[in-house]
């Protein structure tokens, strides 16, 4: 994967040695390349022994092996970034515990997280939040209560010429209008962003495709914009986005405690390596 300066690629060692001042965001591969490994029968399970039982069932009941692999991708990157920002990091990982809210979004205590499929990444955002009674490490300069974060991971392989005609109830009348003007290469990069601008803002407030006002949320303005500030419905939000090849990353959070000047860093991270070091801890 083609990085550049957007993405910090690191061993899963380097990132327990960093401290995490104001969030993170994991990718990882998960291009056939990337999981080729976990074909082997004795990798997939050391692999899904480090999920409960209940999310291995999940994963097996999957109907391909590809669903299979990217369920287990998931689960295991879900566990990792909130084991790495829980005081003990990924040595406890075994104690998690996550429930899910009325319309399905995960959740932990004291850490905010949400997590996104897209083509060849698997991603996830997530900020620990502390109380006004816990004592704040030396790195850490703002409270994290009432945190909510969102991110999602749309490719320009997700349109289709004409497409625009079919969402009418997700896409503002500014946002057609900008997708019809625009050459078929425009198009499909301009998709991509604004339907990784709304599905993050939806998994942001947690109910997902339960949110019927879609279309009353205009992101014109903001397409290859990599951050921008907007208020929806009176909360001041910020959303920042990174392209690698053909995906769009949108992350989205309140403030604060994240700020303009200082966005969480976007690491990538090999799932083998997460998945070797996880075993270390049973």
């Amino acid at each position: 994967m083609n990085n550049g300066d957007e993405f910090i690629d690191v061993s899963v060692e380097q990132l327990l040695n960093t401290p995490i001042a104001n969030g993170l965001v994991i990718l990882i591969d998960t291009s056939d390349d990337a999981i080729e490994f976990l074909k082997d029968d004795f990798e997939f399970e050391q692999a899904l022994r480090l999920l409960p039982m209940a999310w291995q069932l999940g994963v097996i009941n999957k109907k391909n092996l590809k669903s299979k692999y990217i369920s287990l991708c998931n689960r295991i990157l879900q566990i990792f970034g909130c084991a790495i920002l829980s005081p003990n990091k990924i040595k406890d990982f075994k104690s998690l515990s996550f429930t899910t809210n009325e319309y399905g979004k995960p959740e932990t205590p004291g850490i905010a997280f949400n997590m996104s499929n897209g083509d060849r990444l698997v991603g996830m955002f997530a900020i620990r939040y502390y109380s006004q009674s816990e004592e704040l490490p030396h790195h850490i300069h703002h409270l994290h209560s009432n945190q909510l974060v969102g991110i999602d991971i749309a490719s320009t392989n997700d349109y289709h010429i004409g497409d625009e005609e079919l969402f009418h109830t997700i896409f503002c009348p500014d946002e057609l209008e900008l997708l019809k003007s625009s050459n078929p290469v425009t198009t499909s990069k301009s998709f991509a962003h604004l339907w990784s601008f709304k599905e993050c803002y939806i998994k942001y407030i947690g109910k997902g495709l339960h949110y019927d006002n879609l279309s009353e949320l205009n992101f014109s303005n903001h397409i290859n914009t990599p951050t921008s500030n907007i208020s929806i419905d009176n909360n001041p939000l910020t959303f920042h986005s990174k392209w690698s090849n053909q995906e769009v990353i949108t992350i989205c959070y309140n403030e604060p405690p994240l700020t303009l000047n200082n966005p969480p860093n976007f690491y990538i991270l090999n799932i083998k390596d997460i998945i070797s070091q996880m075993n270390n801890y049973i």
